[in-house]
């Protein structure tokens, strides 16, 4: 007789450990508290990405996410010199961090339907309805990685691992 290499599926085996992991599965669908921290986290670090790309004051440029921000206009860099040879919205960090950290004028909100996050500095709002400068938006990498996570962590559980800006 012919020895028989084979793989062997149980069905009873098989049945429950399907069960098993769809049952965990819905479990995560029904709390999404753990999902959207990491949501969280993944918008932070693509902000900090588009912080880190920002361009010349002089030159402006494309940044993180395929948006141009326009140059500075010469008028505000004869009013304030000490901007010239700066990036584009980094001057005292404060915007930054508060979108990407834990800190002074940071917002986030996690509730059953929707995450929130942003800051609450008095002068974001008018960088980022200016559409010269808009720092924190959707963008087609940010969408993909974030429904990625989802679906891997609808189905595994697996957290998201922070990715160091480039």
């Amino acid at each position: 007789m012919t020895d028989i290499v084979a793989l062997s599926i149980e069905k009873k085996k098989f049945d429950k450990e399907l069960k098993a992991f769809f049952t965990s599965a819905t479990d995560r669908v029904e709390d999404w508290t753990e999902a959207a921290e990491d949501i969280v986290t993944m918008v932070r670090d693509d902000v900090r990405m588009r912080f880190q790309s920002a361009p010349s004051v002089e030159t402006g440029g494309m940044v993180w996410g395929d948006v141009y921000w326009r140059p500075l206009n010469e008028g505000y860099l004869l009013s304030r010199p000490d901007r010239r040879g700066g990036q584009i919205l980094i001057d005292t960090g404060a915007l930054k961090s508060s979108v990407t950290e834990n800190t002074t004028g940071s917002y986030t909100e996690i509730n059953e339907t929707e995450i929130r996050i942003g800051t609450t500095l008095p002068y974001a709002e008018e960088l980022q309805k200016d559409e010269n400068f808009p720092f924190i938006f959707w963008h087609p990498i940010l969408l993909e990685r974030i429904t990625e996570h989802l679906l891997s962590w609808y189905m595994t559980g697996k957290k998201y691992e922070t990715r160091r800006p480039l």
